[in-house]
């Protein structure tokens, strides 16, 4: 069962095809993608309503859809994945770290750990976008800290998947050699995927079958039969 988050953090999840959601489902998977707030395509109070201080707030909606995906009669509620990429990594992140009796596992593609950090290393558009979507770090040092899965990282206890692109401009692989190095050193299983050859992306089609089998080898094992 995985529940999948996107990024942005306003982009909006819609009925299309695709490959991940396609790939997972023939191996006998169910999968949800919820819209929470911030989103796009509900009205501007709805995707502005996790702006800044509000994101605290904002964040809970993550334990709603999860509990309300694990009522729901063909969910195994024993075994929910929590996964998303950039925005959605970041999601994940927060999933296994506040919510740590709800979810199985977790895959975390290019989010951001520590906004800190993040915030110092992006740059250009995605930099502005954050200063209103999360806070500047100067002016909300406080905020943003308490935003930040890397301080709850020895809350953990589940197995965690990362992934990350080497030459990424926008979420720097710093951000995910960050959760894992402190991960790892509580003893908590996790695996990491660094393509040398990947931006914010999984462009490449040797990426992506590679990221496919070692996410289902990996889910595999940490969900048991």
């Amino acid at each position: 069962m995985i529940v999948s988050y996107h990024g942005g953090p306003s982009n909006v999840s819609t009925v299309r095809w695709w490959p991940y959601a396609s790939f997972f489902c023939s191996l006998g998977y169910a999968w949800v993608e919820p819209n929470v707030r911030g989103s796009s395509g509900y009205g501007r109070a709805f995707v502005m309503a996790d702006d800044g201080p509000q994101r605290l707030e904002a964040l809970k909606d993550i334990e709603t859809t999860g509990r309300w995906v694990a009522e729901q009669p063909w969910a195994d509620k024993a075994r929910l994945v929590i996964a998303g990429g950039s925005y959605g990594g970041y999601t994940t992140l927060i999933g296994v770290t506040r919510q740590q009796t709800l979810w199985r596992a977790g895959l975390d593609l290019f989010g951001i750990a520590n906004w800190l950090t993040f915030m110092k290393s992006t740059s250009g558009v995605i930099r502005e976008l954050f200063l209103t979507e999360i806070g500047d770090p100067d002016k909300d040092q406080a905020l943003l800290e308490s935003l930040s899965p890397i301080k709850d990282a020895d809350k953990i206890r589940v197995p965690l998947f990362v992934y990350a692109g080497a030459n990424d401009p926008r979420v720097p692989r710093s951000e995910s050699d960050q959760i894992v190095k402190a991960v790892r050193e509580h003893g908590v299983a996790v695996e990491y995927m660094v393509a040398a050859n990947e931006g914010h992306s999984v462009a490449r089609r040797e990426n992506q079958i590679a990221l496919g089998a070692r996410v289902a080898r990996f889910l595999g094992k940490a969900l048991g039969p």
